[in-house]
């Protein structure tokens, strides 16, 4: 269900956008055809998702910081305009710095396009208090102050090594900015209605059109805009894409739907014994294939604990690590087992792409099925409409770089620059597998 309603949020925020987005998103070309509108939802799913599970520091879980005397530095303490990107330990090792090269892709595309800052700051709103409002509204419980206020403090951080400015300090100041931004700029315009009818053709296109289901659920998902945007007046969001109102029976059944879901999840279900979503937070395999050549172990857990940096720690790594066991394929054995060979020609051989949890209609970043009964599933999955294609390499089913994302025409475009970028927001060196080829 959460991520039905992450995907169903990223969606929204673009069907619910303002006329000078909207115009900038039809300007694009990128809304013109089915597959570049699904790709765009992937990477923007992977890119937010990769930026949510992956530590911004750079540092994951497993790395053993030797500079624990050094402090960050304070909220408020730094600079509107520079922040404080450059400061990092500087003996502790980056392991993990996919979120700040998604950040960093991000900024790379967004300067392609004139968008305003303003626009930029009504997006950032939504991703803080969107998760807010939908588990007042619909979830087992009510997000409570702390974990608002961490989504605030989360989200401005990111904006700001976005580079956005005059990020209100406080969430109060944020809200009541966007909804002002909201009733000042939020005008009917038929670049709008483009753009959330695209949009919300692809989220519905999953569905069969027989017996109107389709149809149906398209009523559904405008009925949930209705009340979106501003409680304080009579206009709704259709006012602004143009649809027409919904009857209440439908708002009233979606509504009783998601409190039965609720119901389910406060009642019926068991916690979560571990997070979900389309990003792993644990390092990829390629990453552990890397430090175990290195003779580092990625389970250093600070003094006397874990491996030690020798060519044992290689033993002792492969008896006690499930993700090395996962790796298989003769290229990681073929490095694995010469850790004294020079580590970015090994690089080099590994594949250094990773694969989402989860896909869309169309799966981008799927590998192919393998043998026969791989190959028959993925045409199963088509004929009976989970799928509207099967993995291939239009699909890029070799998967996916964070340098690379966006559109098709930009797919070969910006590497060394999003690198150097992340390099910056990170404070320190990307090195290892995350480099292997700039």
């Amino acid at each position: 269900m959460e991520l039905i309603i992450q995907r169903y949020t990223v969606k929204e925020s673009t069907m619910t956008t303002l006329p000078s987005i909207s115009k900038i998103l039809k300007g694009t070309k990128e809304m013109g055809s089915k597959e570049s509108i699904s790709k765009r939802f992937a990477d923007t799913e992977i890119l937010i998702s990769t930026v949510l599970a992956c530590p911004i520091t750079g540092r994951s879980g497993a790395t053993n910081s030797t500079s624990s005397s050094t402090s960050a530095p304070k909220h408020g303490d730094l600079d509107a305009q520079e922040t404080a990107l450059h400061w990092t330990p500087t003996k502790t090792r980056i392991d993990d710095p996919r979120a700040m090269i998604a950040i960093a892709r991000v900024n790379w595309l967004h300067d392609k396009y004139p968008i305003k800052n303003e626009d930029h700051l009504y997006t950032l709103s939504l991703a803080m208090f969107e998760p807010e409002r939908w588990a007042k509204k619909y979830g087992w419980r009510e997000l409570s102050a702390l974990e608002c206020h961490a989504f605030f403090v989360f989200w401005a951080e990111i904006g700001r090594r976005m580079g956005i400015k005059d990020i209100p300090e406080t969430a109060e100041e944020f809200k009541e900015w966007s909804l002002n931004y909201q009733q000042s700029s939020m005008i009917p315009s038929q670049s709008n209605y483009d753009v959330a009818n695209i949009t919300l053709e692809e989220f519905i296109s999953i569905l069969p059109n027989r017996f109107g289901i389709r149809s149906f659920a398209k009523r559904i998902a405008i009925s949930l805009l209705e009340d979106r945007l501003d409680p304080f007046t009579d206009q709704t969001t259709f006012c602004y894409v143009r649809y027409d109102p919904q009857p209440q029976y439908i708002q009233t059944l979606i509504e009783s739907f998601l409190r039965f879901i609720h119901f389910i999840q406060l009642y019926l279900c068991l916690p979560r014994s571990s997070p979900t979503g389309p990003v792993d937070s644990k390092l990829p395999n390629f990453a552990f294939a890397h430090a175990f050549a290195s003779g580092k172990c990625p389970y250093n857990q600070g003094s006397g604990g874990g491996c030690t940096d020798d060519e044992s720690s290689l033993i002792h790594a492969h008896s006690h690590s499930p993700e090395f066991m996962e790796l298989g394929g003769k290229e990681h054995v073929d490095v694995l087992s010469n850790p004294s060979t020079k580590l970015e020609e090994d690089m080099t051989h590994l594949e250094t792409r990773m694969h989402p949890n989860s896909y869309q209609r169309r799966p981008w970043y799927r590998k192919e099925g393998q043998g026969l009964f791989g190959k028959l599933g993925d045409r199963m999955n088509v004929w009976i409409g989970i799928w509207a294609q099967a993995p291939g390499r239009e699909l890029r089913s070799g998967g996916y770089k964070l340098e690379e994302m966006g559109p098709l025409k930009y797919e070969n475009e910006g590497h060394e620059d999003v690198i150097r970028e992340a390099e910056r927001l990170l404070g320190a060196p990307i090195t290892g597998p995350w480099k292997a080829y700039y």
